[in-house]
């Protein structure tokens, strides 16, 4: 996925308030992109999954996402992030 694509997905995303799930799965999300959609999720109050596994992201990134995603959407029952972490060292 590139940037245009992201850029794509934060101007949609926002207009589909009643969003229950999102899947972006071997995307190659970097933490900008994540930072991104992130943001375009704040009004999908309905939200209850998110998925972004197989995505190379740092563990600071992985701490970004859950504090994010779980304080702005309490209704999350499910944060799929499998396969991510690079190594940090």
């Amino acid at each position: 996925i590139n940037i245009e694509a992201i850029n794509i997905l934060t101007q949609v995303i926002p207009k589909c308030q009643n969003i229950r799930s999102i899947s972006l799965v071997k995307c190659g999300l970097t933490h900008q992109y994540f930072e991104l959609l992130t943001n375009s999720l704040l009004n999908c109050t309905f939200l209850e999954e998110i998925d972004f596994s197989n995505n190379d992201i740092s563990t600071d990134t992985f701490n970004f996402l859950v504090t994010t995603s779980m304080s702005t959407h309490p209704a999350i029952s499910t944060f799929k992030l499998s396969n991510n972490l690079l190594d940090d060292n």
